[in-house]
């Protein structure tokens, strides 16, 4: 009897632990986001979600993010303009908890191929209460696709916008104060 409680006994502890698990701030970054650019507001919706890999299978420290802009590419210049990606990990850096980068593709002609572009950026995110990230972006740059560059290791072909950008996000809530009661 006593050995089956012992693990029972890690299990629960395990279970209990498991949402703290890389969280030097005690919040999570898993979940989704709106907000934007703090200088000139841009509407993003970014969605975080864990990213298992090797030594960390359930995904405490690794994240995947997506961004996802509400606006129109012709307003840019662009014709096509994917969801903006990339891996978001836990890594301090100065004030900073998380780093990442993400990458877009872009299509600045209405043809095909057409001349297609690789946006590319580096992120760093605090928290500002559990349900505040902030953001720097202090590498913004475009890259010609088919040039043999690699985003991040090569010097990009031109700057998307000029950098630092500081970006403020908060947390879409379950709790609808504003919703009717059932």
């Amino acid at each position: 009897m006593k050995q089956t409680s012992i693990p029972a006994f890690f299990v629960v502890l395990f279970a209990a632990a498991l949402p703290c698990l890389g969280q030097s701030s005690g919040c999570s970054p898993v979940g989704t986001w709106w907000g934007g650019a703090d200088l000139i507001p841009d509407g993003y919706l970014a969605i975080i979600t864990p990213r298992p890999v090797k030594g960390d299978p359930l995904g405490a420290t690794h994240y995947t993010m997506t961004f996802h802009g509400a606006y129109s590419p012709e307003s840019q210049g662009l014709f096509v303009l994917t969801l903006f990606s990339g891996p978001l990990d836990k890594k301090q850096t100065g004030e900073y908890e998380y780093e990442g980068t993400g990458v877009a593709l872009a299509n600045a002609e209405n043809t095909f191929p057409g001349k297609v572009i690789i946006i590319a950026a580096r992120f760093r995110f605090k928290f500002d209460g559990c349900d505040t990230l902030k953001d720097n972006i202090d590498f913004f740059g475009g890259y010609n696709m088919g040039d043999g560059k690699v985003p991040f290791k090569d010097t990009p072909d031109f700057e998307i916008a000029p950098t630092p950008i500081t970006e403020t996000y908060h947390r879409v809530t379950t709790d609808c104060p504003a919703c009717p009661t059932p």
